[in-house]
């Protein structure tokens, strides 16, 4: 292990090339992690700690900083939810994974634990079978943009897809589903990790009636119908 002679704040950048290259973690996690070690940043001027170095962080440095987010209000009076909090302590504890990573002297990753009551917050809630099925009628499936709606909520349901991995899919995927009742893809998920999804033969009915319907030569499979005609037409 060495002490570096860079301050904390000249580290992120090289952290976040870390993240992409050794760690492939998704565009999307990196652009969270360098969102939310700001706040820390504008932590370290506030205190006039923006030269400090990793070693020379500390445990009541990681204790103050705790203070400010639980004190912190914005311009309207906002406080940040214990989650949010939460979010700002992970970034920071993967900085500090970070330096372990590369044998740089600092305070170790474990130093910054996460309250078990501000996880609690974070609670996930389900759809009954009767709310999944109104959700699915909802579009109206008499218009182009209505069929695309459904095919995609029926996708989604039948594949569990992440919202980024369903748009990046493309028309040419789908050229020879005419005669399929179901279909198995190989798709590149989170962290650029490859996997296999599996499209039911009600998704797969769906698909083929919003297909029937594309006359054009789009390369995404799903589309906006309000693009200007010089615009991306894949959703996002």
């Amino acid at each position: 292990m060495k002490k570096s002679e860079k301050i904390i704040i000249k580290h992120i950048p090289d952290f976040l090339d870390y993240c992409e290259v050794e760690k492939g973690l998704a565009d999307r996690t990196q652009k969270d992690y360098n969102q939310y070690l700001k706040k820390f940043v504008e932590w370290l001027k506030n205190t006039k700690k923006e030269a400090l170095l990793p070693h020379e962080l500390t445990s009541d440095d990681i204790w103050a900083y705790r203070l400010y987010l639980s004190r912190y209000t914005d311009e309207k009076g906002r406080s940040l939810k214990k989650v949010t909090q939460n979010y700002y302590l992970i970034a920071l504890r993967a900085l500090l994974g970070y330096f372990t990573a590369k044998d740089i002297v600092s305070l170790p990753a474990d130093k910054i634990t996460l309250p078990k009551a501000a996880m609690a917050e974070k609670t996930v809630k389900f759809l009954n079978l009767e709310q999944i099925e109104r959700l699915l009628l909802a579009p109206n499936t008499n218009s182009h943009q209505g069929l695309r709606d459904r095919a995609i909520l029926e996708t989604l349901f039948s594949t569990g897809l992440r919202i980024a991995e369903l748009v990046a899919l493309n028309h040419e995927q789908f050229a020879n589903v005419r005669d399929k009742k179901d279909l198995e893809l190989g798709i590149i998920g989170k962290g650029s990790h490859p996997r296999t999804v599996y499209f039911s033969e009600r998704a797969l009915s769906w698909l083929k009636k919003y297909l029937e319907t594309r006359k054009d030569k789009a390369k995404p499979l799903f589309i906006h119908y309000k693009s200007r005609r010089d615009a991306e037409p894949r959703l996002t």
